[in-house]
């Protein structure tokens, strides 16, 4: 499976309990750079993680080359705003409004 992989994310502001610590230790095991990300589902977290890179790019393999040398962020979006998420998805489901589901064939 990793040999499919050019990257992690191995911080993402909004995960739960030892996420982001087991992608972190799957990337180094597997020799894979890493990435931050904010994961916005608000403003308020826009810009807290992420990933700069130290050089431009045009095309996919400049990106490549860039992200094992690339700066990582690792902001946490605050615990109000991250628990504001689960909280929607009930209000949606109590309206019956929950994910759409595949249609089968």
């Amino acid at each position: 499976m990793a040999g499919a992989l050019d990257y992690v994310e191995t911080h993402n502001a909004r995960a739960y309990r030892d996420a982001n610590p087991r992608a972190a230790a799957f990337a180094e095991a597997h020799g894979l750079p890493g990435v931050a990300v904010s994961d916005a589902h608000s403003l308020r977290e826009l810009g807290v993680a992420g990933t700069i890179l130290p050089g431009d790019f045009s095309t996919a393999s400049e990106l490549l080359e860039l992200l094992p040398r690339a700066e990582l962020v690792t902001g946490r979006a605050p615990y109000y705003v991250r628990l504001w998420t689960p909280l929607a998805k009930l209000v949606n489901r109590a309206r019956g409004n929950g994910r759409i589901r595949p249609i089968d064939p």
